[in-house]
């Protein structure tokens, strides 16, 4: 029977049999490629991917997100200065927090970078500018001293403020410091912008 297939074998059936099963072969390989569906969540490990296998040109904007990022994957050796700012950040990813501590005179001791400005437009009256709209956001302020060793005792200063925002400019945090006796009165303060 051997001898019968070798006697009807040709150059030409050899060569269609191989190009034959070589489409086969290729068909077959090409119908095993593994798809995301294939993947089980969590399946695809770090030591997976080669070097530089994703890079930012294939991730979509705005689809890395907090939830996305391992604890301390971003801090701040990885930022440089003035490179990450609050726009940066999709709304509900972070809470950011602006602060401002301003000295009783209005200026500026410091804060978050990119206070705007520190006006004082009466004695006890600051209008505090940041970066961005904080119309939606909620403040709190509180007399304070500027630094440690400021006042010759440490005492913070007797008094109270008051917050809320500036009409015509939703950037600025109004601040009104009194004395005790509810007078205003120029005073440092600490002010916090939670949105």
């Amino acid at each position: 029977m051997l001898g019968s297939i070798r006697r009807r074998l040709s150059f030409a059936n050899v060569i269609s049999l191989v190009a034959l099963f070589a489409a086969l072969g290729g068909t077959a390989a090409a119908s095993h490629l593994i798809g995301s569906s294939e993947i089980e969540n969590g399946g695809v490990r770090n030591a997976d991917l080669g070097s530089n296998a994703v890079s930012s040109s294939k991730i979509l904007n705005n689809n890395v997100r907090n939830i996305d990022l391992g604890t301390n994957a971003v801090n701040g050796a990885k930022v440089a200065d003035g490179t990450l700012t609050l726009a940066d950040f999709l709304p509900g990813e972070v809470s950011p927090r602006l602060y401002a501590v301003v000295n009783a005179n209005g200026t500026l001791a410091r804060g978050t970078p990119g206070v705007t400005s520190v006006a004082s437009t009466a004695p006890g009256l600051y209008n505090v500018t940041f970066p961005r709209d904080v119309s939606g956001c909620a403040y709190t302020a509180t007399l304070a001293l500027v630094a440690q060793g400021s006042d010759a005792n440490d005492n913070p200063p007797a008094g109270e403020a008051g917050v809320g925002g500036l009409a015509g400019n939703p950037a600025a945090v109004r601040v009104r410091t009194r004395d005790s006796d509810g007078k205003g009165a120029t005073k440092p303060f600490h002010l916090i912008v939670i949105c």
